[in-house]
């Protein structure tokens, strides 16, 4: 699943120092260098069985016919199904997935607010992949969305794609 190409398909940004790069990607200093949030505890340890619908795609989306990759890395209605394990260390908050981007870092809020970003790359750095994602916890719920952009070349087709997500979440135990 692509579902952080949900979490976010991001891609690197400009050589500026901008914090967002050109066409709207996330940079890779924006999602690896998430502050920890002032949540105390491990509260939000646990599973949660999420759906992350694609909202919007904007950019080359697709390669095509590609032996590497799938035809399209965003497609707008989609509706993926994923499992999120999170870890919390008082105002530190981990995410592993089983995607592209499988490990998330950032932070969380004594009010259940979170900010977590992703990033990774992919055909021996051919690809480029980033992820940022916000939300808020609230009881068993996770509701939240995410900017994702993957840029790079497949098969000599450039990919420059930039995804918006919803996300919902349900805790489940372990």
């Amino acid at each position: 699943m692509l579902f952080l190409l949900v979490f976010a398909c991001a891609s690197s940004g400009s050589d500026s120092g901008d914090t967002v790069g050109a066409h709207g990607h996330l940079t890779q200093q924006e999602v690896t260098e998430v502050p920890p949030g002032d949540a105390q505890g491990e509260a939000w340890t646990s599973s949660y069985d999420a759906e992350v619908r694609t909202l919007t795609c904007t950019g080359t989306c697709g390669t095509g016919a590609s032996s590497m990759l799938p035809a399209s890395f965003c497609d707008v209605g989609d509706l993926d199904y994923e499992v999120f394990y999170f870890a919390q260390d008082d105002g530190l908050l981990e995410m592993e997935v089983s995607d592209p981007i499988s490990y998330y870092r950032g932070g969380v809020d004594a009010d259940g607010t979170l900010v977590m970003g992703g990033y990774a790359t992919d055909l021996g750095g051919a690809v480029e992949l980033l992820a940022l994602v916000e939300g808020r916890f609230t009881g068993e719920l996770l509701e939240g969305s995410a900017t994702a952009s993957i840029l790079g070349t497949v098969d000599g087709q450039p990919i420059d794609c930039v995804g918006t997500y919803s996300v919902e979440a349900v805790r489940s135990d372990w």
